[in-house]
């Protein structure tokens, strides 16, 4: 018996629950500086090539609108909030475009570097503060969850 249950699990039959994936994140990185959105929040990850419309009158962070399939979306520049001086578009920089509430917000990131699977255990016990609404640990390094709720309530205020 002991015998048919290890071979089921060395050829994948039987799923390991420590193992077992719970979500999934996108890591983004600003800078130095690197933070995770859950997938079911994102809508699109788009090149800087899409044109930008300025709109007069709003905040430094407010990069402008684009029009994505008939959707104005505002794109915010969270650089903003962390505190985060210089924008260094790159090859790599991107507007990820998320969705919460049925309303859309894009935000400008030096990279969409990965998707990263996440188990339960990954999650971290750490009291959630600012834009984020928890941790998660992964390869020894802990980052935070970008609340996009809270991104879009924070922006849409100020």
């Amino acid at each position: 018996m002991l015998k048919d249950q290890l071979l089921k699990k060395v050829k994948g039959e039987i799923e390991d629950p420590e193992e077992r994936i719970v979500a999934r994140y996108l890591l983004c990185k600003l800078s130095d500086y690197s933070f995770l959105i859950n997938v079911r929040e994102i809508k699109e990850i788009i090149d800087l090539d899409k044109t930008i419309e300025s709109v007069p009158g709003t905040g430094d962070h407010v990069l402008g609108v684009v029009n994505l399939r008939s959707e104005i979306v505002p794109i915010i520049d969270i650089r903003v909030e962390f505190g985060i001086d210089t924008v260094r578009k790159t090859d790599l920089s991107r507007y990820v475009i998320t969705e919460t509430e049925n309303e859309y917000i894009g935000l400008l990131v030096d990279e969409a570097a990965q998707i990263i699977n996440v188990r339960e255990q990954d999650y971290a016990d750490k009291e959630a503060e600012g834009l984020f609404s928890g941790f998660i640990n992964i390869d020894e390094k802990s980052y935070g969850v970008l609340d996009i709720s809270k991104v879009f309530f924070h922006f849409r205020t100020n």
